[in-house]
């Protein structure tokens, strides 16, 4: 199954090697919100034109004891960058 539908294909392309300037090339960016910004809605966002988003907010002990709920919050599909995450403690 295609992760895109070609929809927004021509200003979603970004490359890591751009940089910061060619990460951002739309006009919508996807804050965290907790419980709600997981790959399957990142997905549908990023199809209606938003490029640029953030994983959950990651607590770094759930991350260090390697906690599987934790980094289920840091699920990425692959091509679909860039993808920020925020992660505290």
């Amino acid at each position: 199954m295609p992760l895109s539908d070609g929809m927004n294909d021509n200003i979603c392309r970004s490359d890591p090697e751009d940089g910061v300037a060619g990460m951002i090339s739309s006009r919508a960016v996807l804050s965290q919100m907790a419980g709600g910004t997981d790959a399957p809605f990142r997905i549908i966002c990023r199809k209606y034109g938003c490029c640029f988003a953030f994983t959950e907010m990651v607590d770094v002990n759930g991350i260090a004891y390697g906690n599987i709920k934790t980094l289920k919050y840091l699920d990425r599909v692959p091509g679909y960058f860039p993808l920020g995450a925020q992660i505290v403690g």
